[in-house]
């Protein structure tokens, strides 16, 4: 009999020191990054959620026989998400990427494509500033794990029954985790004036450099979407019917999340 009181207060001690420790956080899913929007026959646009791992808004073209994905995220993790999400969609290879300008959550997922031998294509200037200009808003890894243990002590002090505030702190740690991978990484390939045409089987992306916001961005126009009048994808994911002569009207219903 003391016996197996010995080992049911053994096993309550474990249990309660078990209950004690922080969850883990919830494994990374799309939905909890960006919601896909659908605006004309394969263009799609991912539109950042708030306090996700997306942060900027992206998309990707579907042709006859590849991809353009048009912006790669804040983090690794976010465009990794948006990949699965393609694939989903279609077996075509991914043939190309494209940043609309230097900001970081527009480039961070760029090591991903690079890995993988997808040529990033961007406006010149985005070769000479996205690895320094982008310093400023990527933390050092010291100040990052810092931050991060924070969140963790904060998370263990915080009981089970606060838990809005359990899953704010999940979020933040996820967050940390993202950005402590980001590598800052350049595109392949630029180009300053004119355009640029990539080819996915019969279905064409023009590429064009216009002023923007920060004197090196990029435009992706598709001229058969939209029942002809076209699809223009600008930075931040801002998304237009165009014709070849110019935007003639604005899509604001299909560039937001629902």
């Amino acid at each position: 009999m003391k016996r197996i009181f010995i080992a049911i207060f053994v096993c309550a001690l474990a249990l309660a020191a078990l209950a004690s420790l922080p969850k883990a956080t919830a494994s990374p899913k799309a939905e909890d990054d960006f919601q896909l929007v659908q605006v004309a026959d394969g263009v799609y646009a991912a539109i950042a959620k708030s306090g996700g791992l997306a942060s900027g808004n992206a998309g990707f073209v579907i042709g006859d026989d590849g991809v353009v994905i048009f912006d790669t995220f804040f983090t690794p993790a976010a465009i990794e998400e948006l990949i699965g999400e393609i694939q989903k969609l279609t077996n075509k290879p991914i043939k190309y990427a494209v940043n609309s300008h230097y900001h970081l959550d527009h480039t961070g997922g760029n090591q991903v494509l690079a890995a993988r031998g997808i040529p990033i294509i961007a406006h010149d200037n985005v070769m000479q500033w996205q690895t320094v200009k982008n310093k400023r808003f990527l933390p050092a890894p010291e100040e990052l794990q810092k931050r991060k243990a924070d969140a963790e002590k904060q998370l263990s002090d915080t009981p089970a029954e606060q838990a809005d505030r359990r899953a704010q702190l999940e979020r933040q740690i996820r967050r940390l985790d993202a950005m402590m991978a980001i590598k800052l990484t350049n595109p392949t390939r630029t180009f300053s004036a004119g355009t640029m045409e990539l080819k996915l089987g019969k279905r064409k992306v023009i590429l064009a450099t216009l002023p923007g916001h920060t004197g090196g961005d990029v435009f992706a126009f598709v001229p058969d979407a939209e029942a002809g009048e076209g699809i223009a994808l600008g930075n931040d994911g801002v998304l237009y019917a165009a014709t070849p002569s110019g935007i003639t009207r604005f899509l604001p219903q299909k560039a937001k999340a629902q």
